[in-house]
């Protein structure tokens, strides 16, 4: 992929003007070396392949247009010092309706309910589809070939909302390459609360464990479980709680129900790690510094034994 087409299909894909796309003009008016360049496209490129991580900005801009202006699409690239692309086609109103440069293309178009975009080079082809409010409701990546019957859908994502949010309350990822469909439920801050794992195999949907997380008032990860879908692999639960002596929490990790490690702090680089490895005997180890000073053994809680370390 180009600069140009990394550019010109981020602001495609996203058209609410976001942090990120704002960070990206800025460092494209530095001086673009051939690193610098490399850069830019890995990161849009990690975007168009994961819309859902750079939909949360869009969040932030929630009430503003997110109709996509083709006519500052010339200037942007103009002003950027780069090539708009060799061949641009409008419609009969004179906007904007397409860009090619070499194997890339870009396109995009609007009806009455919905607004799509798309990108396509020698390797695949990717829609988005928006709904009135500018909100991504399908993305679809495919395997791009000269031959139709070599094409192939490889991930489907689908987006749901709640009212009139600008954030998705609910996100349906199907990667037919992997045979794995991935359900993602949002609470009202756009947080995942629920995270729903499928193993496609003889033409059906198979439990493939989930995973559920909670906040705490402040918006910080107070717990993760998660649970398998098959027999013998143990249910898990990670707690973390804040205090004021780390930046980092104290963890406490269970497995169905029984308390495996905790880690707490002491200060931001002291910490003890206790591993239980039943529920008689367990090990404790002391950092200080980020360095491990000690280790005790202990059964029944009762001390049996002390190393330190110099």
């Amino acid at each position: 992929m180009t600069i140009e087409a990394a550019i010109l299909s981020f602001y495609l894909l996203f058209p609410s003007v976001t942090e990120r796309q704002a960070e990206l003009e800025a460092s494209c008016h530095r001086r673009l070396t051939p690193r610098n360049r490399e850069l830019i496209v890995s990161s849009l490129e990690y975007f168009l392949e994961h819309p859902e991580d750079a939909h949360h900005d869009a969040a932030l801009v929630a009430g503003e247009s997110a109709t996509i202006d083709t006519s500052s699409i010339p200037k942007l690239m103009e002003s950027l010092g780069l090539s708009p692309g060799d061949s641009l086609f409008y419609s009969g109103d004179g906007t904007l309706r397409s860009l090619e440069s070499g194997v890339e293309k870009a396109s995009w178009g609007v009806d009455d309910d919905f607004s799509s975009s798309s990108y396509a080079n020698d390797r695949q082809f990717v829609q988005s589809v928006r709904d009135r409010s500018g909100r991504i409701v399908e993305k679809t990546v495919w395997k791009n070939a000269q031959e139709y019957k070599n094409i192939k859908m490889l991930r489907k994502m689908s987006y749901s909302y709640t009212g009139d949010s600008q954030t998705p309350s609910f996100l349906e990822d199907e990667d037919y390459a992997a045979q794995t469909v991935r359900q993602l439920r949002y609470d009202s801050a756009g947080r995942v609360s629920r995270e729903q794992l499928f193993v496609i195999w003889g033409g059906s949907r198979h439990p493939g464990g989930s995973k559920s997380y909670s906040y705490d008032s402040q918006g910080r990860l107070a717990s993760e479980s998660s649970s398998a879908g098959s027999g013998g692999i143990p249910a898990t639960r990670t707690r973390y709680v804040y205090t004021s002596v780390s930046s980092k929490p104290d963890t406490f990790y269970y497995e169905d129900g029984m308390l495996r490690t905790k880690t707490e702090y002491s200060a931001e680089n002291d910490w003890v790690q206790t591993t239980y490895f039943s529920s008689h005997y367990s090990i404790s180890a002391s950092y200080r510094n980020a360095v491990k000073v000690s280790e005790s053994v202990y059964v029944d809680g009762k001390l049996q034994r002390t190393r330190t370390y110099e």
